[in-house]
């Protein structure tokens, strides 16, 4: 059965629906699609249910949490508040969406990644020929999902008069200690099994320990069936590279100010990464590096939540990372 926005009832039970999220629940209930040309337009089905009981989530107006609580209906809406909120942050992360091929979410404690080797089509010169095989595999053993979580301890009487944007930031916070957790995991899947290359031992030229832009031409050679389009890069090796002559052309700089992004000469981004240890550059091709696996993006206790026991409001969060293709990626040492 359908219902309209304003007298969908709401019950806790709707966090227990197994392969669903709360919001996808009122989604199937009170589908978006029906408020196409009308007031509600650009709402989905949980802001619109703030929109009904007129809580206010930001704005100079913002509610406070107490809000929430002003009945059994509007306090299930609380769970999801605090889930939303705990994602923005781990969203506002961009380096993850930047080195990750592909994001997928699946139900339960691990994932099997799939791989091919590197390969390329051959001439068939008569119809009878056959053709070079590359085997697309499933990974010997499963790749795990890890969690990661966090208790915030607060008690209702100290929330309660909270500002809930105000609220949002702090929880924000959390989402972006996961995602801090997830680029860690991000980077060790790609180190493991690349090649490894370090300055001034070929073939990559120049001298050991000191940066030059002819060692990272040939560490750019080396991606021979993938393009290197982007580069984790620690924070030193990062200054190093930003004191080239060749990374101080007006193009780049121009680029940098007017969207953050710092790109190469070797025509890649450059990302900043503190989850990459000193004296190291990752480079690989975004494209068909890395596959990440959440489930789900972000988990939170419920129960305790709608009854008003805010003394803990935990929040958890799963992921794991497999290689997609080994070419695509590779190291180099300062």
């Amino acid at each position: 059965m359908e219902y309209n926005f304003d007298n969908l009832p709401l019950e806790k039970g709707m966090y227990n629906h197994a392969g669903m999220t709360f919001g996808g629940v009122l989604e199937s209930l009170d589908p978006s699609e029906k408020y196409i040309g009308s007031a509600m337009e650009g709402l989905d089905a949980y802001e619109r249910q703030l929109k009904r009981f007129d809580i206010r989530v930001g704005g100079a107006n913002a509610s406070t949490v107490e809000k929430f609580f002003e009945n059994s209906q509007t306090a299930v809406l609380f769970p999801e508040f605090v889930a939303r909120a705990v994602k923005a942050g781990l969203d506002a992360d961009t380096t993850i969406p930047a080195v990750v091929a592909t994001v997928s979410e699946v139900d339960g404690i691990s994932f099997n990644a799939v791989s091919m080797p590197s390969g390329s089509p051959a001439l068939i010169e008569d119809a009878g020929d056959e053709m070079d095989e590359a085997v697309m595999a499933l990974a010997a053993t499963a790749t795990p999902l890890k969690r990661y979580g966090l208790c915030v301890a607060a008690s209702y009487d100290a929330l309660r008069a909270q500002k809930l944007d105000a609220l949002a930031v702090l929880l924000g916070s959390v989402g972006e200690g996961l995602a801090k957790k997830y680029l860690s995991d991000a980077v060790t899947a790609l180190k493991t099994g690349a090649t490894t290359y370090t300055i001034g031992t070929s073939p990559i030229g120049g001298t050991k320990g000191t940066m030059s832009y002819g060692a990272l031409i040939d560490f750019w050679n080396t991606f021979a069936s993938s393009e290197m389009n982007t580069m984790l890069v620690s924070r030193d090796a990062a200054v190093a590279m930003l004191k080239l002559s060749e990374f101080q052309n007006a193009a780049a700089g121009l680029d940098f100010q007017a969207t953050g992004r710092m790109i190469t000469p070797l025509g890649a981004t450059m990302i900043p990464c503190s989850a990459v240890e000193t004296g190291t550059i990752i480079g690989l091709d975004r494209s068909k590096a890395l596959e990440m696996a959440v489930s789900p993006a972000v988990c939170v206790e419920t129960d305790k939540l709608i009854n008003r026991r805010l003394d803990r409001i935990a929040v958890s969060g799963a992921a794991g990372f497999a290689k997609l293709c080994g070419s695509a990626v590779g190291i180099l040492k300062v």
